[in-house]
């Protein structure tokens, strides 16, 4: 009678093969992927800040030579994301937004330049011009913010400026008017 011999290892399949010979990296893999996956998402997220930072910058740049041209393509922009073809409106929501800048004087004080303190257009808001501006255009609100932070300011939010910069009893009044309206932005 033969007898069959076995080898002391067993039967073991391709895979079993496999986690035995590789068991050190899959544990390295298994223990380090959560950082790893951590640090890209980390890169990936400072990546998009930067863009934003350079694209702030750009539009500062941009906005401190004050082009004609440029001013007006970048409000076509704006106006083709919110849907507003008339010319007449067009014009009075630009120059709402461009007014709203100058009469608030944060252009002035916004060069960077230490001498920008000197300049006495920076020194005092015309509180009540802005407010009549912001009762005009209550249901263009959202369009002046993105005008006055792309194409007239040096990327300064509106609605920071209006409540850091405007008098309390104007911003009451407008606030009034605006919630008769239904609006709630400031």
């Amino acid at each position: 009678m033969k007898q069959k011999i076995r080898s002391s290892k067993g039967v073991n399949s391709p895979f079993l093969e496999f986690v035995e010979r590789y068991w050190m990296v899959i544990c390295g893999l298994l223990f380090f992927a959560p950082t790893i996956l951590k640090w890209l998402k980390d890169i990936a997220i400072e990546s998009k800040k930067d863009d934003i930072l350079n694209s702030v910058e750009v539009n500062n740049s941009q906005n401190q030579q004050a082009i004609p041209a440029l001013i007006l393509s970048k409000s076509e922009v704006i106006f083709a994301q919110s849907k507003i073809t008339d010319e007449k409106t067009k014009k009075r929501l630009m120059s709402s937004a461009s007014a709203i800048a100058y009469n608030l004087g944060v252009n002035f004080t916004d060069s960077g330049s230490f001498w920008d303190v000197f300049d006495p257009r920076g020194w005092t808001e015309n509180d009540e011009e802005v407010g009549r501006l912001l009762i005009l255009e209550t249901h263009n609100f959202r369009v002046i913010e993105k005008l006055y932070f792309n194409v007239y300011t040096r990327s300064r939010n509106l609605s920071n400026d209006v409540l850091k910069l405007v008098d309390k009893d104007v911003l009451t009044k407008v606030r009034k008017v605006w919630s008769s309206n239904g609006q709630t932005w400031l």
